[in-house]
């Protein structure tokens, strides 16, 4: 596992992603040989070029990026439909086969009130309502942006993944 960050706080002191940063944190994984990316993060319309470029998977190539399906407009939710134009979120709707988008269900695997769904941008849902954690109580209760870790396990082959998420509140 191998944690790249590429989140700032601004002058503002509101934390945000510049796309230069998330290219120059994509190029440093690869170049340590990661091969699944966990993006959660997320942005609107209209993408970035640069961005879809970096994630197209080259021959001999085999990244994976599993990507946060967002949470409705701007990353307030309620959740919108990704299939509709205008709604779409980046990097998970980038039309690229090697894009997992995932939503966020609720403890009764709905599709929790917040997230964005599709029947063709979005392929999964992962649990993302009062997930339990071992970050300090103390601190899980401020509102603060976290970074978690993505974990891979495999016999044989070793595999690698790389978190760069930027989780806001959920």
């Amino acid at each position: 596992v191998l944690k790249v960050q590429s989140d700032y706080p601004d002058a503002d002191g509101q934390y945000g992603m510049a796309i230069g940063d998330i290219l120059a944190a994509m190029k440093y994984a690869k170049d340590k040989g990661v091969r699944i990316f966990n993006c959660s993060y997320g942005a609107p319309a209209p993408g970035s070029v640069s961005e879809s470029d970096a994630m197209k998977n080259s021959p001999g190539q085999n990244k994976i990026f599993i990507c946060a399906a967002g949470n409705g407009i701007n990353n307030y939710g309620p959740g919108v439909n990704t299939d509709d134009s205008g709604n779409e979120d980046y990097p998970a709707d980038y039309d690229l086969d090697n894009i997992i988008s995932v939503a966020a269900s609720d403890e009764s695997d709905a599709l929790a009130s917040f997230s964005n769904y599709g029947k063709t941008t979005v392929d999964l849902m992962a649990p993302g309502v009062n997930i339990l954690s071992t970050y300090p109580a103390t601190l899980a209760s401020t509102n603060a942006f976290t970074n978690a870790l993505v974990k891979f396990e495999s016999s044989g082959d070793q595999i690698r993944g790389v978190g760069m998420e930027f989780a806001g509140i959920t």
